[in-house]
């Protein structure tokens, strides 16, 4: 018989699987904290009737560079209070959340200022897709997601504040999502179709690079929402110097109180079909060197000083 796209496997305790070999070969898992018939124990997680109760055990039951999927049932709800208690250290993996507003699954942010990240993504070539974050700590966390590891993809996750004082990132010098290059650099990092509506508090930034020591590379941010009350930028990648190169940030709304986009001296980043707003005071919306734009709009409130105005070096490309 001729092969077709289709794979099928059926695991013991398991159910039968039949995808598109497209997506994946590799072993299909599933956690669900409302189920009444999962555990965190070995003979679970094979299907969404016996399924792991979170997310961190389900990593560790992952296969390496194995093309493995671990998706997070709808309504499933973790809150995280220690640092790295979701633990991304197997490579090639991916975690999915399943379903869509109220029932995208949902992981309640509840460290406090001084501790590292509740999501440590320290493997490469990594997804995590499709969840909602939640700031739920009252005076706020330090960040929400540290990244160490190459070749990360964040799509479809949506971060939000329930009040002012639980913001998602507080710590000086973090974002709610923090690229952490002070041991090694970071190259190809990937945060497409993600939402984040701030509340008037201060969280520091969205995307931020801590050290500037060791820099990142190759950076795409793409189809996003960022609208937030930032104390320093919305994206900051002005540590070190010419070490947080070739970032790519185009098709996206951006908004902030503070810069919306924060570049590295001396590095190469490239700026397209963005909506820049919201901007206060003295600011300029965008602030850096060597920075390539097309196509941007921007706009500032009444009364804030430099609508249209860059600082640095500015190249156009296109039209």
């Amino acid at each position: 018989m001729s092969k077709t796209a289709l794979f099928s496997r059926r695991t013991v305790g398991g159910v039968v699987a039949i995808e598109s070999q497209d997506i994946t070969t590799g072993d299909r898992w599933y956690v669900d904290s409302g189920s009444a018939t999962g555990a965190d124990t070995a003979g679970f997680g094979r299907s969404p009737d016996a399924p792991f109760l979170t997310v961190d055990y389900g990593i560790g039951q992952m296969t390496e560079n194995n093309g493995d999927i671990l998706y997070a049932m709808p309504g499933h709800t973790e809150t995280l209070a220690t640092a790295a208690v979701i633990a991304v250290d197997v490579a090639g993996i991916t975690i999915k959340g399943l379903g869509s507003g109220g029932l995208k699954p949902l992981l309640n942010i509840n460290t406090e200022h001084t501790v590292a990240a509740p999501i440590l993504i320290s493997a490469d070539n990594c997804v995590l897709e499709g969840f909602k974050l939640m700031g739920y700590n009252a005076g706020g966390s330090k960040d929400a997601i540290e990244i160490t590891g190459d070749n990360t993809r964040i799509a479809h996750c949506d971060f939000r504040e329930t009040t002012t004082d639980k913001e998602l990132a507080i710590g000086a010098g973090y974002g709610v999502i923090t690229l952490l290059d002070s041991s090694a650099a970071i190259d190809e990092v990937i945060i497409e179709h993600c939402t984040f509506y701030g509340l008037a508090g201060n969280d520091e930034s969205f995307l931020s690079v801590t050290d500037g020591s060791n820099g990142a590379t190759n950076v795409t941010v793409r189809y996003c929402d960022i609208i937030g009350t930032f104390a320093d930028d919305a994206i900051q990648g002005d540590v070190g110097t010419n070490v947080n190169t070739k970032w790519y940030i185009h098709d996206c709304r951006i908004g902030s109180s503070s810069a919306c986009i924060t570049i590295d001296t001396g590095a190469v980043w490239y700026l397209s079909d963005l909506i820049i707003y919201g901007i206060a005071g003295a600011n300029q919306p965008i602030v850096g060197y060597a920075a390539s734009f097309m196509n941007n709009i921007m706009s500032c409130e009444p009364g804030a000083y430099g609508a249209n105005t860059l600082t640095g070096s500015v190249s156009n490309f296109g039209s």
